[in-house]
């Protein structure tokens, strides 16, 4: 299910079920995957796309409502089938820095984060180190950080870099965005 901007990846078969800046609810119930980008909404244009097997506690809850949830994915790109397998991070409290801190980590904060890292952590665990790469620099999976207790697109990057670094694609005019398939289950 491979594509490269909205238009395609509805003619093959995803469904856009939330984009930032709307309520932490699903348009759509989610199917057996769910993709997760940055999108213009004018032009469809989307980047860094990646989708995995929906992971069971976003079926509980939008990922902007969960607190400190991992999952192991392996998330394939959407514009080439580039594969990688990690830990899914999604966490609306309580950590200060990059994909590789874990929760409690420096100061305590409402920020939210949805990202990924290495399935294997580093010797000594996940540590706010400040440098970034918890996946390697050619991972361009999305880093969703900084919405608080909203609904928008905060400053969100990409996973390699630190909370407060990399590109800024919500001042850019881009909006996140969930899809799906449509194989629900049941």
């Amino acid at each position: 299910m491979t594509c490269s901007d909205l238009t395609e990846c509805e003619g093959v078969g995803w469904q856009t079920t939330w984009t930032s800046g709307s309520f932490t609810s699903y348009a759509v119930p989610l199917g057996t995957m769910v993709l997760l980008g940055f999108v213009k909404e004018d032009t469809g244009e989307m980047v860094h796309a990646w989708f995995f097997e929906t992971p069971g506690s976003w079926r509980l809850g939008h990922p902007y409502t969960l607190q400190h949830q991992t999952d192991a994915i392996t998330a394939t790109r959407a514009t080439d089938g580039t594969m990688y397998e990690g830990e899914l991070v999604t966490d609306l409290s309580n950590y200060n820095g990059g994909c590789e801190c874990q929760i409690n980590d420096g100061t305590p904060g409402p920020w939210g984060r949805i990202c990924l890292r290495s399935k294997t952590p580093p010797s000594g665990g996940w540590t706010c180190t400040g440098a970034g790469g918890a996946v390697p620099i050619e991972i361009d999976f999305p880093y969703i950080r900084g919405w608080a207790a909203g609904t928008g697109c905060g400053t969100s990057s990409l996973s390699y870099y630190n909370w407060n670094s990399g590109p800024n694609f919500c001042s850019s005019g881009y909006k996140v965005i969930i899809m799906t398939n449509s194989a629900v289950l049941s």
